[in-house]
Formats: structure tokens, C-alpha cells, sequence
């Protein structure tokens, strides 16, 4: 997906959401563990010759807006992108889906989950094939309020499938599985509109 139409999506996002609700933005780094029960060989094989994992490290960014919102309880949409690359491979990831937040009192957090499905495009390391094929991934997180307008995302993760590039994309005489995504993330969320944020949000 090219970084237009996700600026363009993320922006009808944002502004039809911007006099009802919160919203934010987000860019950081991210690593996810991507594997596969069957090792790929030559010049397609996405995570090196012979190997079944590898940890492909990056960058996630994106945005949020919430369209229903109870105080503790917030539910939204999330539109985020995400650039992993190792051994000269790299995916590409473009996802949309829904968000549901919960305050967790006692803790001055707010608890996050999502459900999301997109594209992901992925590269051939040593050819300038590549796959674009459908990925889904279901996040969870905790975001700590820093101040008025800014979160510490202090962790996330995630798990997901999609099909990266490999032999059989090129040579079809056999199967090959989609791939396991495990993500993990930290950084910051920058939150404008709506209410004040998670600070007055007990």
C-alpha cells in the first residue's frame, strides 16, 4: 500500500472523527519474530537459506480515533502501517480494524486490544520479486498518560498470519504455510480532540 493512501485514509480517519471523539498518532519501532514450519532455500527464501525464524525490526506508525466512548471504556477504529526488514528482506504491512480500550483503575493505565486485516508485501532478499498477500494480526497493549496530550505505549504485542515471499510464489510444485507473525513495540502516543485524555479518565 503506497504511504499516499494510507496518508489519505489516515487523514479521513482523523478528520471525520476530530469533533466527536479522541484520537492520536503514533510512529515506533517495532521488531517482529516471523516463522515457519518449513524452511525456504535460494534466492526467495525471506528468512535466509534454511531457516524457519528470524526477527525482522522496523517501524509501526498510524492512527486511532475513538467513535463511542463511556469514560473507562473506549471503542474505535485503528489504521496503521508498519517497515520491518532483515537480510535484505523486507514486509510491508497496511491494516485497518477495531480497537477496544478499558481504564484500569488503581493502575493509571488504560488496557487496548485490537482486531485488524490488511495487505502485507513482502521482498525477496537476493531478487526483486515480491508477494503481496492478505495478513491479519490481533494486538494488545498499555498506554500510561504522561501528560494532557501524550502516552508511553509501554508495551505492545501482537500475533498474526500472512504469506511472505518464497519459492513456491515463483515455482508452484508445492505448499507452503503462511508464516507467524509475533510483534512487540514501545514509544509514544501523541492524543488530540474529544475528551481530555486518560488522565481525567477515571
Amino acid at each position: 500500500m503506497k504511504l499516499r493512501l494510507f496518508a489519505a485514509l489516515l487523514g479521513l480517519l482523523l478528520t471525520s472523527a476530530a469533533a466527536h471523539a479522541q484520537y492520536g498518532f503514533y510512529i515506533n519501532p517495532v521488531a517482529n519474530r516471523i516463522s515457519n514450519a518449513q524452511a525456504d532455500t535460494g534466492e526467495f527464501a525471506f528468512m535466509g537459506e534454511g531457516n524457519t525464524n528470524a526477527w525482522f525490526k522496523g517501524v509501526s506508525y498510524g492512527g486511532y480515533a475513538t467513535v463511542s466512548n463511556s469514560g473507562k471504556n473506549e471503542v474505535g477504529l485503528d489504521i496503521r502501517g508498519s517497515y520491518v526488514r532483515n537480510n535484505n528482506a523486507p514486509l510491508k504491512s497496511f491494516l485497518i480494524g477495531l480497537r477496544g480500550s478499558h481504564y484500569i483503575d488503581g493502575l493509571g493505565v488504560r488496557g487496548y486490544a485490537e482486531v485488524l486485516g490488511g495487505i502485507g508485501t513482502s521482498s525477496a532478499p537476493h531478487n526483486p520479486k515480491s508477494a503481496r498477500r492478505g495478513q491479519f494480526m490481533v494486538l494488545a497493549g498499555i498506554d500510561q498518560p504522561l501528560n494532557k496530550h501524550v502516552d508511553w505505549r509501554i508495551v505492545e504485542v501482537g500475533y498474526g498470519k500472512v504469506s511472505v515471499i518464497n519459492s513456491t510464489v515463483v515455482a508452484p510444485t508445492e505448499s507452503y504455510a503462511s508464516s507467524t507473525v509475533f510483534s512487540v513495540s514501545t514509544g509514544l502516543v501523541f492524543r488530540f480532540g474529544g475528551n481530555k485524555g486518560l488522565i481525567n479518565n477515571k
